[in-house]
């Protein structure tokens, strides 16, 4: 078993907002720090080579920037609290090259099932007085669910460097989606994660 945290985001994913005078705000997808658990059983071929099997529930997304602009003269509003969650339940399967009895390189893949899927976040409206002066609204935390737009399954690709000592395995991977996130004209990302476990190896 293993435990840890991933930073993911979604790559290509932004959105735009236009102020008053023109001009346009990009906010581009941020790391999502976020957590991780799973389970793998390992068959080892000989002394350098071994194959592992897996399952891991990871929660992956973005987070986009705080960012309060002007619509007009009179009034504008603020966004905070910016998240998209995408959970995965997926199956991992990785060849692994040992450079030491206690070292080693991992590459495979890794199909993933989407089991949640939403976009939380705060907005606040204000009014803007002829002297300046801003008027704040109450806070409204808004959210929806993201099922109609983020696809059920998605493959992932997984590198891994491991390192063992007295059974406890600590693990760092880059984790790239090779298919899209979003159906269609949503988007175009694909999920990307930097994910650090720590797990304990049963020798059975």
């Amino acid at each position: 078993p293993r435990i840890g945290v991933d930073l993911a985001s979604v790559t290509k994913d932004a959105y735009y907002v236009t102020a008053r005078d023109g001009y346009t705000l990009e906010k581009d997808a941020k790391t999502r720090p976020a957590f991780v658990c799973g389970v793998d059983a390992e068959y080892r071929h000989n002394e350098y080579f071994g194959y592992t099997a897996g399952i891991y529930y990871t929660q992956q997304g973005a987070k986009y920037e705080d960012f309060s602009i002007d619509i007009d003269e009179h009034s504008g509003y603020g966004m905070r609290n910016d998240v998209l969650k995408l959970d995965y339940v997926s199956a991992v399967f990785m060849v692994r090259g040992y450079a030491t009895p206690r070292f080693s390189i991992g590459l495979g893949l890794q199909p993933s099932m989407r089991v949640n899927s939403s976009r939380s976040y705060e907005m606040q409206d204000y009014t803007i007085a002829d002297d300046g002066a801003r008027a704040y609204a109450e806070v409204e935390k808004m959210e929806y669910d993201m099922c109609n737009v983020a696809n059920k399954v998605v493959l992932h690709m997984p590198l891994s460097i491991s390192y063992e000592y007295q059974n406890v395995v600590l693990d760092a991977r880059y984790v790239y989606g090779l298919l899209r996130t979003f159906k269609g004209a949503y988007g175009k990302g694909n999920n990307t994660m930097l994910m650090f476990t720590v797990g304990y190896r049963f020798n059975l």
